[in-house]
């Protein structure tokens, strides 16, 4: 096994090696089972046929059957092993988690943001004991990881809130060798492989929260209260001559009067987020819809597919569903164009779509929360361990190979065994 690793080859089974073993085991046993010749010898001249001494070598060769049937068994091992042609090692890959809570966009004192700080100290980092032609691994919760060269970031587009509920990464998810840690403070769970770059960063004052009526400011000791400016907006997106069901445009006006939203129609930049109604359904077909124990009947057409939760899925008579609700974070699919009033509590449906609605609602622009603007320390460097080295085994024809010769082997055996018989 080690001569043929010296050859460039490696095993996909290692633990078949034991199979090895079979062929000088059948060798032992053969020669321990094979029993000396049997002859009459009732004469003289066969007195002296056996007294003469044998031919050198001649005594306790073995047949040729068992020599084919050894090495078919060898052949066969080796087969069973996987051997693969393997490339040389090569370093892993570098992951870089990115922490992505409403803290990383507050500024520094440099001009920079929290987000930028940790990221230009990770790069830099990257850029001083990562190989040049290295790849990083990108990720940010709520959205599909990102492979890069060593020296490439992703775009600010990329870390723009995606999902419906933004927080801090699963830490202990995530601790591996070759790993980087990219937050503003350090998590409270203890490392154990990840590296870590915090920007750290002063306490920063502002608005921590704020409705359509009143803002609360902290300037870093205390709370006060100021009226809301500008206005804050909910937009609604129809297609021309279309409106939404009178359910739903009853249910979006009250959730928008308990927080003093404004309603907005078209693109509104600054909307918390907008509801965007579909075409017209192109039949009348109803759909059984329910969620949260409220259910209705209503027509829709399917929405086409798209990043985002399938809020609500309708189901036609022959027991096909479709989605007909999408969210994401600032944006609200809706393909209803008609729907029936409830059945049951009116209640229940009016809460399913507030807590909709306040899940897909973005944080006003400049608004975060108190356990945020907190100061958020030093500024951190610690280095990952290696990743792990990989190796990867390219497929070869080796182990077919293997197996056919050890079936001729098997095969001449049979053969020369039966010749040996006849004789």
């Amino acid at each position: 096994m080690r001569a043929l690793a010296q050859l460039g080859l490696e095993w996909a089974r290692p633990s078949a090696s034991w199979a090895l073993a079979l062929a000088p085991l059948f060798l032992v046993f053969v020669r321990l089972a094979a029993r000396p010749p049997e002859v009459v010898i009732g004469t003289l001249a066969l007195w002296q046929r056996g007294a003469r001494p044998a031919a050198r070598g001649a005594r306790g060769a073995l047949a040729p059957w068992v020599w084919c049937c050894a090495g078919g068994l060898l052949l066969g091992a080796l087969a069973w092993s996987g051997p693969r042609r393997g490339t040389p090692r090569v370093s892993g890959r570098w992951t870089c988690v990115v922490d992505r809570s409403p803290s990383m966009a507050l500024a520094l004192g440099d001009g920079r943001t929290r987000l930028e700080a940790a990221l230009s100290a990770a790069q830099a980092w990257l850029g001083a004991h990562a190989a040049p032609l290295d790849r990083v691994r990108w990720t940010v919760g709520g959205r599909a990881a990102l492979e890069l060269a060593r020296d490439e970031r992703p775009g600010a587009e990329w870390f723009a809130p995606q999902s419906l509920e933004e927080a801090e990464p699963e830490w202990e998810r995530c601790d591996e060798p070759g790993t980087l840690w990219l937050t503003d403070r350090a998590p409270e769970l203890e490392r154990g492989h990840a590296g870590l770059f915090a920007s750290g960063g002063p306490a920063v004052p502002g608005a921590i929260h704020a409705d359509g009526r009143e803002t609360l400011l902290w300037d870093g000791s205390a709370l006060r209260s100021v009226p809301t400016a500008p206005p804050l907006t909910v937009a609604l997106r129809v297609p021309d001559g279309a409106r939404p069901a009178p359910v739903l445009e009853r249910a979006l006006d009250a959730w928008c009067a308990a927080r003093g939203l404004e309603r907005a129609r078209g693109d509104a930049s600054d909307a918390l987020f907008v509801v965007e109604l579909g075409p017209a359904a192109e039949t009348d077909e109803a759909l059984e819809l329910a969620r949260d124990g409220w259910r209705a009947r209503g027509v829709a057409t399917a929405l086409p597919a798209g990043a985002g939760e399938d809020w609500l899925v309708g189901t036609d008579a022959r027991g096909a569903s479709r989605a007909v609700v999408r969210a994401r974070a600032g944006w609200i699919g809706v393909g209803l164009s008609a729907l029936d009033e409830p059945a049951g509590d009116p209640a229940r449906f009016a809460l399913s779509w507030a807590r909709l609605f306040e899940r897909s609602a973005l944080v006003p622009a400049g608004v975060v929360a108190l356990g945020e603007r907190r100061a958020a320390g030093a500024a951190l460097a610690l280095a990952p361990e290696a990743p792990l080295e990989e190796t990867r085994a390219a497929a070869t024809q080796l182990d077919a190979l293997l197996a056919l010769c050890a079936g001729l082997c098997a095969g001449l055996a049979l053969l020369l065994r039966a010749s040996s018989l006849s004789e």
